[in-house]
C-alpha cells in the first residue's frame, strides 16, 4: 500500500437559503373558469383586473399576522445569513449554525401553532370572500348568463345567478386546508466549493462582511495522510 497526501478543507462557512412557501395568502386571488369570463367579463381586461384587485381570498388580520411571520424570518436570515448578492446567495457562519437553528425552530413551533388555530378563520375568511364575490357578479350574471346556467334554469334572477356563483367560486378556490399545509419553511444548506474558497474577490467580500472574525482567509488550510491506497487506486 502507498501513503498519498490529500488536502483538506474545512470551511468556516455554508451557503443557506431560507423561504416561506405559501405565506403570501394576502395575494391569493380567485381563477374564474373561461366561460364564466366571458359571460361576465365580454374580454374586458379592464373590469377583471380591477376585480381580481378588489377581491382577494383572505384579507385582515390573517394577512398581517403571516406578515409577521414573514419578517421575523426575514430578519433572522438578514441577521445570521448576510447577502454576497444575487448570483451567490447567503452564507452563515458555521459557529453559529446551531444558534441559527434554534431560532429557526422556535419560529417554526409558533408558525405550525398558528396556522393550526388560524384554520377555522381562514375557511370563514375564504367563505366570507367569495360570497362578497358572487354578491357583485351575480347582477352581470343575470344580465347575461353562461350556458351553463341558462340551459339549466327556466327562469334567472340574482339569488340564482349567486347561488350558481357561489358552487362554481367553491370548486375554483383553494381550501384553508390546503394553504395551511402548503405554508412551510424550508431551509437548506450548501458546502462552499474549494475553487470559491480560492477566489480573491470572495475572501475579501467574506472579509467585509464577517469584519470581527480573525481569519485570514475564510477557511482552515492542512494536511491530511491518508492510508489504505493500492498502486492500481
Amino acid at each position: 500500500d502507498l501513503e498519498r497526501r490529500g488536502r483538506v478543507y474545512q470551511a468556516h462557512l455554508q451557503f443557506v437559503e431560507l423561504e416561506l412557501e405559501g405565506g403570501s395568502i394576502g395575494q391569493r386571488t380567485i381563477k374564474l373558469p373561461k366561460e364564466l369570463k366571458l359571460a361576465i367579463f365580454s374580454n374586458d381586461r379592464n373590469i377583471e383586473e380591477r376585480l381580481n384587485a378588489s377581491y382577494k381570498l383572505i384579507t385582515g388580520e390573517l394577512v398581517d399576522d403571516f406578515s409577521r411571520f414573514r419578517h421575523d424570518i426575514n430578519s433572522l436570515r438578514d441577521s445570521y445569513a448576510p447577502s454576497l448578492g444575487k448570483r451567490l446567495g447567503r452564507v452563515l457562519l458555521k459557529s453559529r449554525k446551531a444558534e441559527f437553528l434554534s431560532e429557526l425552530a422556535k419560529i417554526e413551533e409558533k408558525l405550525d401553532k398558528y396556522c393550526k388555530s388560524a384554520l377555522q378563520s381562514m375557511e370563514d375568511g375564504i367563505e366570507k370572500s367569495l360570497f362578497e364575490l358572487a354578491n357583485t357578479l351575480a347582477p352581470r350574471v343575470t344580465k347575461s348568463p353562461p350556458v351553463s346556467l341558462r340551459a339549466r334554469s327556466s327562469g334567472i334572477d340574482d339569488e340564482i345567478s349567486r347561488e350558481y356563483l357561489m358552487a362554481i367560486l367553491r370548486k375554483a378556490a383553494p381550501s384553508a386546508e390546503k394553504l395551511i399545509n402548503t405554508t412551510k419553511l424550508h431551509c437548506t444548506f450548501k458546502d462552499v466549493t474549494i475553487e470559491l474558497l480560492h477566489d480573491d474577490k470572495f475572501q475579501k467580500t467574506i472579509n467585509e462582511l464577517f469584519p470581527y472574525e480573525k481569519w485570514t482567509k475564510p477557511f482552515d488550510d492542512f494536511e491530511a495522510a491518508q492510508a489504505g491506497y493500492s498502486v492500481g487506486q
